[in-house]
C-alpha cells in the first residue's frame, strides 16, 4: 500500500538538485528503487543519516510512502553518536548518502501502526529521546502551513535549514503537499553559492532561525537583487526585537511577507504564527494558533486563563501533536492517546487576544530567593545594553555571556537597577562566537558546561 504517493498527485517539478529536476509523477519510481533491498520484508525501522541531498530526501520520502519508520539522524553528528542511537533502537537498516542502505539488525520490531517518523528533541544531548510522529501528524501540519502561508504550486523554496530538523523538514513537507517546488542544497546562507542559487532558481520562500537572521542582517539582505523572494519565515526561537523590526520594516516597504512563527518538534513543527501586518510591532508575540489548532493558557493548578496579561503555561491542541516520546525500543510499540501538548513555555494574552511568549518554565533560576526568567533577563539586556548578550546559570549564579567586548560595569549596574540583582551574583564571560546546535539555536548547555570548566 502507498501512503504518501496519493498526496503527490500534482503536475510539474517537485525537487530540484543542481541540474536534475524530478517531477511529482517520477517520485513513485524513485521510491521503489530506494527500497529494493526491503522487498517482501515487514515494516522496518530505518535510520537515515539525513542531509540535504536528493538521495537522502528520496530515501526519507520512500520510507513514509512504504510505511516503514524513518529515524532521522544528523548526518554531521559524530560517528560514535550516530552508531549509539542506531544500536539503542536496534534499527534494521541505516542509510547514508555515502554507503547507501546497510543492514544493521534482523530483529522483528513491534512498531505501533501509526508510527512513521522519529525526530530528535530540539537541542537534546546525552540521553536518547526522540519525538514520535505519525503520517497524519505530518499531513495535518503541512496542510495548516499551506493554508496560512498560502503556498501555491508556483512557489519555490530552498533548503536553508537542515532536513533532520523539524522546521527544515516542514518546509519540504508543506511545499510537496502544495504541489510546489523545493531546491535542495547544503550551502550555508553565508556562502556565495547559496545566494547564486537564490537568484538563479528564483526562490520565493526563505525560512531561517534567529542566528541566520543575524547573518542575513550582516549580509544586508535588503540590498540584494532578489525580485522573486516574496515570503520570509522565522521560527526556532525568539528573534530579537531589533531584528524583528528591521526585517518587518523592509518586508513591508518592499511588499514582501515576513512571518514570525512559533513551533516545537513535538507538534511536527509549527504551532502559531503572527500576521505579517503586526510583525515588528509586538515584541515576543506569536499571534494565533495555526488553522486546525487551538492554544490556551493554564495556571499552576491547571486552571484555564482567559484574561489579558495573566501569565500561564502555553498548551496546544491539534492534529499535529506527536504520538509521544521514545527513550527506548519498547516505547515504539504503543502510544497512549495524547490530545494536548504542554509546551513548557510561559505566555500571556495581550489586549488584542494574541499570545505573547514571556519565558520558559525550565529557564528559571533563583537569586537570593527570588525567581527570575532567564529569557526575560536576556531580552531586556539585549534591548537595553548589548544585542549580543545571552543569559544562563544556576541558582545564586547568573552568567551573562557576550560576543566581543562589553562593559561589565554597565551590565551589572543595569541588572542591579532594573531587577535588584546584586553584582556579586553576576558573572560575565566574553566569547568570540556563540556555540550553535545543528538547527541554528544557541547551545546553552555547552555554554554552561564551558563556563564551569573555565572557573
Amino acid at each position: 500500500m502507498r501512503y504518501l504517493a496519493p498526496h503527490f498527485q500534482h503536475q510539474g517539478i517537485a525537487l530540484i538538485d543542481n541540474e536534475l529536476q524530478l517531477k511529482f509523477s517520477e517520485l513513485t519510481n524513485h521510491f521503489a528503487h530506494c527500497l529494493l533491498p526491503l522487498q517482501g520484508k515487514p515494516r522496518q525501522l530505518i535510520a537515515i543519516e539525513m542531509d540535504n541531498s536528493l538521495a537522502a530526501t528520496l530515501m526519507y520520502l520512500a520510507c513514509l510512502d512504504a510505511g516503514h519508520v524513518a529515524l532521522l539522524l544528523d548526518a554531521k553528528q559524530a560517528r560514535e553518536q550516530k552508531a549509539a542511537t542506531i544500536a539503542h533502537f536496534q534499527a534494521n537498516y541505516c542509510y547514508s548518502s555515502a554507503a547507501g542502505l546497510e543492514l544493521q539488525s534482523e530483529l522483528t520490531h513491534s512498531l505501533a501502526n501509526e508510527l512513521a517518523l522519529m525526530l530528535a528533541t530540539s537541542g537534546s544531548t546525552g540521553t536518547v529521546k526522540y519525538v514520535c510522529l505519525s503520517l497524519q501528524n505530518i499531513i495535518s501540519n503541512a496542510q495548516s502551513i499551506i493554508e496560512y502561508l498560502d503556498i501555491t504550486p508556483t512557489e519555490r523554496a530552498i533548503t536553508s535549514l537542515p532536513l533532520h530538523y523539524s522546521y527544515g523538514l516542514s518546509v519540504l513537507h508543506s511545499h510537496l503537499f502544495a504541489g510546489a517546488q523545493t531546491v535542495l542544497t547544503s550551502e550555508s546562507v553565508m556562502s556565495k553559492g547559496f545566494w547564486a542559487l537564490m537568484k538563479e532558481q528564483q526562490i520565493s520562500h526563505l525560512a531561517a532561525v534567529p542566528a541566520q537572521y543575524q547573518m542575513l542582517a550582516r549580509l544586508k539582505l535588503e540590498q540584494m537583487d532578489l525580485p522573486h523572494l516574496t515570503t520570509l519565515t522565522q521560527a526556532g526561537g525568539r528573534l530579537s526585537d531589533s531584528l524583528a523590526s528591521h526585517f518587518a520594516t523592509w518586508a513591508k516597504r518592499s511588499q514582501r511577507r515576513f512571518f514570525i512563527m512559533y513551533g516545537q518538534t513535538e507538534a511536527t513543527a509549527r504551532i502559531a504564527y503572527l500576521n505579517p501586518a503586526k510583525a515588528g510591532t509586538k515584541p515576543g508575540c506569536i499571534g494565533q494558533a495555526i488553522p486546525g489548532g487551538t492554544l490556551s493558557l493554564r495556571g499552576d493548578n491547571g486552571e484555564l486563563i482567559t484574561v489579558a496579561k495573566q501569565q500561564g503555561e502555553l498548551v496546544y491542541q491539534g492534529g499535529n501533536v506527536m504520538l509521544g516520546y521514545a527513550g527506548s525500543l519498547s516505547d515504539l510499540s504503543h502510544f497512549p492517546p495524547l490530545e494536548q501538548l504542554h509546551t513548557g513555555d510561559l505566555a500571556y494574552l495581550d489586549d488584542d487576544g494574541d499570545f505573547v511568549i514571556s519565558g520558559r518554565i525550565k529557564r528559571i533560576i533563583k537569586l537570593q530567593g527570588v525567581r527570575f526568567s532567564l529569557d526575560e533577563l536576556e531580552q531586556r539586556l539585549q534591548q537595553d545594553c548589548y544585542s549580543t548578550l545571552v543569559t544562563l546559570g544556576e541558582d545564586e549564579n547568573l552568567l551573562v555571556v557576550s560576543v566581543g567586548d562589553v562593559s561589565q560595569q554597565e551590565i551589572k549596574q543595569f541588572l542591579r537597577l532594573t531587577f535588584a540583582i546584586h553584582p556579586s551574583l553576576v558573572r560575565i564571560k566574553q566569547v568570540s562566537e556563540l556555540p550553535l546546535l545543528s538547527n541554528g539555536k544557541i547551545d546553552y548547555q555547552t555554554l554552561l558546561l564551558n563556563s564551569k570548566v573555565d572557573t
